[in-house]
């Protein structure tokens, strides 16, 4: 056992897999972000607690965890190509490979730029600004989507998520208006807001004076019931533009990119096409 991923360097020994005990709970982000970073990135990696980690491969004992990291060698065996040097795209086919029946879930994330995130993928990507190459996989079939997990909508400038709503008036743009009630008196056909109405106890119209007792027969309420602060546009819904936090492009909510993040998992052509050296006929 080693007390560090530097003592493990140092030690030159090459791992069929790798085993973090709960003496490590506390540094094992490091850890894995390590290995995965890795010349080992395909290696199976448990851990002795439970830590709910996208990267990790499960908690096991240790002797368990041997058992599996053994048998994951024989498939590795079965590869007739090298493992180093390989496009993430590759990288990503040989991890599932590896790990039959793995389904790569999406995580939420409220600070990632799009709410949600693909931990192996992203770790994988030689480029952070372009975590999206796996989706020539999925056009390819040697990858496919399984199961919707959310649906989101993106800002159309700078496709970030990180967007929020606000109602404003349909006339003047204005975002200072106010939901009220409104009264219509039959009389005069003067509509205005309840309070213009209320004198003490009774309901008087402001321009003809008369007084409306009952409704349906003196006044009623129609559908308006906003007004504008700004123009003074009396209304029934306002209208709803979005605004991006991050670039502060704002307009219409149906002008918004919207983006299906599913469950991933390998095809079985994939599993085959590794299996049958077609790299260079695929890539």
């Amino acid at each position: 056992m080693f007390n560090s991923w530097e003592s493990f360097l140092d030690s030159a020994i090459e791992p069929i897999g790798f085993w973090i005990a709960k003496d490590f709970n506390d540094n094992y982000l490091s850890i894995i972000n390590n290995i995965r970073r890795s010349n080992w990135w395909y290696k199976y990696c448990f851990s002795e607690d439970n830590l709910n980690n996208k990267l990790l491969d499960g908690s096991l004992d240790i002797d368990q965890a041997i058992d599996k990291c053994n048998l994951s060698e024989e498939k590795i065996a079965k590869l007739k190509f090298s493992l180093g040097g390989l496009a993430p795209s590759e990288k990503l086919l040989v991890y599932l490979y590896l790990r039959e029946g793995l389904e790569i879930v999406p995580q939420f994330n409220p600070n990632a730029p799009k709410l949600y995130t693909y931990p192996i993928i992203e770790i994988l990507s030689d480029n952070q600004n372009d975590l999206d190459w796996y989706q020539e996989l999925i056009r390819k079939n040697l990858i496919a989507y399984k199961k919707l997990i959310d649906r989101v909508r993106l800002c159309n400038k700078c496709s970030s998520a990180h967007i929020y709503f606000i109602d404003i008036c349909p006339n003047c743009k204005n975002i200072d208006i106010k939901r009220s009630r409104f009264l219509h008196c039959f009389t005069c056909g003067y509509v205005g807001k309840q309070e213009e109405f209320s004198k003490g106890y009774d309901l008087i119209c402001p321009k003809c004076n008369a007084h409306l007792k009952h409704i349906g027969v003196d006044y009623d309420l129609p559908t308006a019931q906003y007004i504008c602060n700004n123009c003074g546009y009396v209304f029934e819904e306002p209208e709803t533009i979005y605004r991006c936090i991050a670039c502060g492009e704002e307009g219409s909510p149906d002008k918004l990119n919207i983006q299906e993040f599913y469950s991933i998992e390998m095809t079985l052509y994939g599993r085959e096409w590794l299996l049958l050296e077609q790299k260079k006929i695929i890539f």
